[in-house]
């Protein structure tokens, strides 16, 4: 028999294994079996990357399942009924299971390895259900309207036993992941199936497939209160198909919480109908697999957008300003957020400034495609005080800024003022490129390196 290690992080909650054990020993499956005797079902989640399923695994077990998942990308193997698993529940799942040794079961009052009580029938207590719960959400901070609006929208939640279900997932949700007690009404007012969903069957698994997947607690709680929902979709339809779909499309693994994080909503996407048609249209621009991941990783939101209404409309203005192909890729690959801008609204004000300035349409297209952004700057706050400072603090022509359209790229107060007034203190005449495109060390050698000059330019 090999060594057998184990350390509880949590008494009878959470159990990291080490070792494989080749040979079970009938002790150790009579422990295990006595553990989950009164358990409805049991769900596993293991590793599915580049790594042994000997290395570092959790093991959680709950009231209704266990749980078991390594530090990568789960592969969810689904939810065994407790009378399928009961003959033998290591036949065909040992090398999966058995990841450690004997399980150190003891004595905690967490609510999360309490058995649920018993209760009267669904028909005596429903009432009493339905007033315990809208007494519980007022305790909690939530108005009549606000718990009026939560029920419209899950019936289930006027039936549901508050001590079996609501008090259990709230505290979830406070005490495990780390929600701040102040958001969890709002969290929950948002989508109040939350309070209704099995807490070991639903919540906790996907909880758990998200920490196996590199997300610390404060960004675990960011994604969950931004975006609630996610714990409703069930891990193995919905959670490693689409990091999987990802990962094809060339997104990194270890950016995969980076994504999320930048665009939770986009766990509850469709493969069908959003991210491959993505794929597909991107790649019509000329974009390869690698370059989808890099968009994806860049701007996530460009998932949501709908292609007939937003993307394809954005492609075709671009082109109507004259971009050619290539240039419609870079902009895809760099600057994916300038598809997801309405036209109308975000981009064609700014060519009607741009014009209205004199410029041609070759000029328009020259600056369009040396510092594409400039079609999303605000007309008032950004584009207007940068030409007046050109114009008239520097006292250079308009046509200058055609020369380097990255001068829209830099803040006016921050960078471009303060670095034309050290260049007048030291008497130097330097072009906008000359001055901007490099960082404060090198400006500052540059302009002490460089004769005083007496004529601007």
């Amino acid at each position: 028999m090999l060594v057998k290690t184990i350390t509880a992080r949590r008494p009878s909650f959470h159990y990291f294994l080490s070792h494989t054990v080749i040979d079970l020993d009938t002790a150790w499956q009579e422990e295990f079996r006595h553990f989950l005797s009164n358990r409805q079902a049991v769900t596993f989640v293991i590793s599915s990357a580049s790594v042994s399923l000997a290395s570092t695994t959790s093991v959680i077990a709950g009231p209704s399942s266990v749980v078991l998942c390594s530090f990568k990308v789960p592969l969810f193997l689904g939810t065994i009924p407790w009378h399928e698993f009961r003959g033998n529940p290591f036949h065909g799942w040992e090398r999966h299971l058995v990841q450690g040794s004997r399980l150190q079961s003891s004595p905690s009052t967490s609510i999360y390895t309490k058995d649920p009580p018993v209760t009267r029938s669904h028909l005596e207590m429903e009432g009493q259900n339905s007033n315990s719960v809208v007494i519980f959400l007022k305790d909690k901070g939530l108005e009549d309207s606000c718990i009026s609006r939560m029920l419209s929208k899950c019936a289930r939640l006027s039936v549901v036993n508050l001590e079996e279900k609501v008090r259990p997932n709230w505290t979830f949700l406070e005490k495990e992941v780390m929600i701040p007690s102040r958001k969890i009404p709002a969290v929950v007012h948002r989508c109040p199936q939350l309070l209704v969903l099995g807490l070991y069957e639903k919540l906790f698994p996907m909880v758990m497939s998200l920490r196996a997947l590199g997300f610390n607690t404060k960004e675990l709680a960011t994604v969950i209160s931004q975006f609630p929902h996610v714990l409703t979709h069930s891990v193995d339809e919905k959670l490693c198909p689409l990091l999987g779909y990802l990962q094809g499309m060339g997104v990194i693994e270890k950016n995969l919480p980076k994504v999320i994080l930048r665009c939770p909503r986009l766990l509850s996407y469709s493969i069908e109908r959003k991210l491959a048609p993505l794929a597909q249209f991107l790649i019509s621009l000329g974009v390869t697999n690698q370059e989808l991941g890099r968009i994806v990783t860049q701007c996530p939101n460009i998932v949501g957008y709908n292609i007939e209404s937003r993307l394809l409309p954005t492609v075709q203005y671009l082109q109507r300003i004259g971009l050619s192909s290539e240039q419609l890729k870079n902009v895809a690959i760099f600057f994916p957020h300038i598809f997801c801008r309405d036209v109308e609204r975000a981009l064609r004000p700014t060519e009607i400034y741009l014009r209205s300035l004199g410029f041609t349409s070759e000029q328009v297209l020259a600056l369009v495609a040396g510092f594409p952004p400039i079609l999303t700057k605000s007309v008032q706050n950004s584009l207007e005080p940068k030409m007046a400072f050109v114009v008239n603090v520097m006292g250079l022509p308009k046509d200058h800024v055609v020369s380097y359209p990255q001068f829209f790229g830099y803040s006016l107060h921050r960078i471009i003022e303060v670095r034309f007034k050290e260049m007048k203190k030291q008497g130097h005449n330097l072009s906008l490129s000359e001055m901007l495109s490099c960082n404060n060390r090198k400006f500052a050698l540059k302009i002490e390196r460089l004769p005083v000059q007496s004529d601007m330019l």
